[in-house]
């Protein structure tokens, strides 16, 4: 049964949480379950069955009702009383303030990073930030945000901060659930919104390249700002999408504060 688990358990997500030593049962099923979330194969308001997650990993009810309650302080699952658990619609709320905290945390980043940023890198980054969106329509969203991650994370570990880093990473993973809402309905890739972010991207490493930290810093702060205000417009028509076409599998449920 682990073994069979063992197989579809890619790449651990980072947690602070983490237990160390033997890798444990639950903290499998964790890493898949999470892994399903915050790649968008549930969308918010889905219901997640114990049984029906059980079965599907093949295991008992006892680590899927361990995950759930870790992912619900993780804040990417509501549990609600006599119905069950369900992927949590992140509110605008809830993702104006996590992208006010990455505007500080990795503007600060930014400051620290700029002497260590080599040219190499940052030009190596250009290139294909630049590549990928001259071919944006053929490429995937998950090769999108891999190299939009990239991007982010010269800059937090040129920065030397592994707190900086764990908490920019816990951010990030509590607002992934809206961000893959870029998706349209059909499951295409937004242009308009992914286009915005490469050209983003483009203008952060030219100013780092120019070693001007100034612009560099402002462009970082712009596209945050930027990026937040498409994940809230991204929420609220998602929801106004799955309530209007009142989909069986998708239950709005009332994100908590």
């Amino acid at each position: 049964m682990v073994d069979s688990l063992k197989r579809h358990v890619t790449k651990r997500a980072r947690r602070p949480s983490a237990v160390r030593g033997p890798r444990l049962l639950r903290d499998l099923v964790y890493d898949r379950v999470k892994e399903w979330i915050i790649t968008g194969e549930f969308v918010p308001g889905e219901f997640l069955g114990e049984a029906s997650l059980a079965d599907r990993l093949g295991v008992s009810r006892t680590p899927v009702r361990e995950t759930l309650g870790h992912l619900e302080r993780d804040g990417l699952v509501q549990i609600v009383p006599h119905r069950g658990a369900f992927i949590r619609w992140p509110s605008p709320k809830d993702v104006e303030e996590r992208f006010d905290i990455r505007i500080a945390i990795e503007t600060l980043a930014l400051r620290r990073a700029f002497p260590k940023l080599t040219e190499e890198v940052l030009r190596d980054l250009l290139q294909r930030v630049r590549a990928q969106r001259d071919r944006i329509e053929q490429a995937s969203y998950q090769e999108i945000e891999q190299l939009s991650i990239q991007v982010h994370m010269a800059v937090l570990e040129a920065a030397d901060n592994r707190r900086i880093i764990d908490l920019t990473h816990q951010l990030r993973e509590q607002v992934y659930i809206a961000s893959t809402l870029y998706r349209n309905p059909d499951g295409t890739v937004s242009l308009p919104r992914v286009r915005q972010v490469a050209d983003d991207h483009e203008a952060i490493l030219t100013a780092l390249l120019d070693r001007d930290l100034e612009r560099a810093a402002s462009e970082l702060e712009a596209h945050l700002i930027r990026t937040k205000d498409m994940v809230i417009a991204a929420v609220q028509e998602a929801r106004l999408r799955t309530t209007t076409l009142g989909a069986a599998s998708v239950i709005a449920v009332r994100p908590t504060r």
